[in-house]
């Protein structure tokens, strides 16, 4: 800890959990940025076809199957998830069918659909190669998550601020250039290190 910081902790136990949640957060902030099927950091550039596939089109008065009305009811999502149709949450399978028709369409380059809504798993669709138990690539879905849970880190206090160094957490990053990276570097994908 930096001479001078405030501490949050009130236990040693506090400190070893707020350390695993920041290098939660750094590992997923690393590995949202592509990987995870081929080891690349990008993704593949293939050409597109000769004419893309024609987008849906969608009567929004029109779904085969009645939708409920709010209010929802909403779950807080577990190790099962729970399932739902759309229409009971509010959205038309129809849309959902047809979305996924447009998302997998040749050219598209689709590994998953899934559509959760108020903590329910309402729609799934997978490649052919693919199914529920494979690994595929979150890309920037993952900064999206890391954000989420920065912000949950924030509201506990488990992390002080924006500006507090990384070096709090990360005791190798606490000297040196890497001491003056902040959780706001990491955040914003800079790292503060002079080239």
């Amino acid at each position: 800890m930096r001479l001078g910081t405030k501490t949050r902790y009130s236990s040693r136990a506090n400190r070893a959990l707020s350390k695993a949640l920041f290098a939660s957060f750094t590992f997923l902030l690393a590995g949202s940025c592509g990987g995870g099927s081929g080891g690349t950091s990008s993704p593949q550039i293939t050409p597109p076809p000769s004419s893309p596939p024609p987008r849906p089109v969608v009567d929004p008065n029109a779904c085969s199957r009645a939708i409920a009305n709010p209010p929802f009811d909403y779950v807080y999502p577990s190790e099962d998830w729970l399932i739902r149709t759309p229409e009971s949450q509010g959205l038309c399978g129809d849309d959902l069918e047809d979305a996924a028709a447009y998302a997998f369409a040749a050219g598209n380059a689709t590994g998953a659909v899934l559509v959760i809504k108020n903590g329910y798993v309402v729609f799934e669709r997978y490649a052919e190669d693919r199914d529920a138990t494979s690994l595929v690539t979150s890309w920037s879905v993952g900064k999206s998550i890391t954000s989420m849970l920065m912000g949950i880190a924030l509201d506990n206090g488990r992390i002080g601020g924006m500006e507090q160094p990384v070096g709090d957490f990360v005791e190798e990053w606490s000297a040196g250039q890497k001491a003056d990276i902040t959780i706001d570097y990491l955040m914003s994908l800079r790292t503060a290190l002079e080239r």
